[in-house]
């Protein structure tokens, strides 16, 4: 039994210009994809660093507000609580490492100058510190206060 008649097929030109179609296609999606990744790989580095720098601005304002005293000596700050407790802050180019009873927290936050204020010439108190950071070309300072009690003042 021999079948008699033609075959329906597609021609080989017909094949050849759907895999062209089709390969431009995925090649454009393709792009996009990783076009895409990119920038969100970026977004996603970009609020890390602010995610940091906002953690570290938190944790050093609230070290400020329950420090009993703070101190400031070559590149490390010294905050002493009223439970004789210490944190130390060891700022150095690159990154910022807070030492507290409770652990280690390392900030990887270039800080490229530091300025402390004190309460009088003759004070080792810090009142003020102001930590400029730059990240991309912009200056993100941080900026915290301590306000001592009168007494305290007194005794130094």
């Amino acid at each position: 039994m021999l079948m008699s008649g033609k075959i329906k097929a597609f021609t080989i030109i017909e094949v050849a210009v759907t895999m062209v179609l089709s390969s431009i296609v995925v090649g454009s999606a393709i792009y996009v994809f990783f076009t895409f990744n990119k920038v969100l790989f970026a977004t996603n580095k970009n609020n890390l660093i602010d995610l940091e720098l906002i953690q570290l601005q938190q944790i050093l304002k609230s070290d400020f507000i329950k420090a009993d005293e703070i101190n400031y000596q070559y590149g490390s700050i010294v905050i002493k609580f009223m439970n004789e407790e210490k944190t130390f802050y060891d700022i150095e180019d690159q990154v910022i490492i807070r030492e507290a009873v409770n652990g280690i927290d390392t900030f990887n936050i270039e800080v490229y100058d530091i300025y402390v204020y004190y309460n009088s010439e003759n004070s080792k108190l810090v009142n003020e510190l102001i930590l400029d950071i730059e990240i991309d070309n912009l200056d993100f300072p941080i900026h915290v206060i301590k306000k001592y009690p009168n007494s305290k003042l007194f005794e130094h």
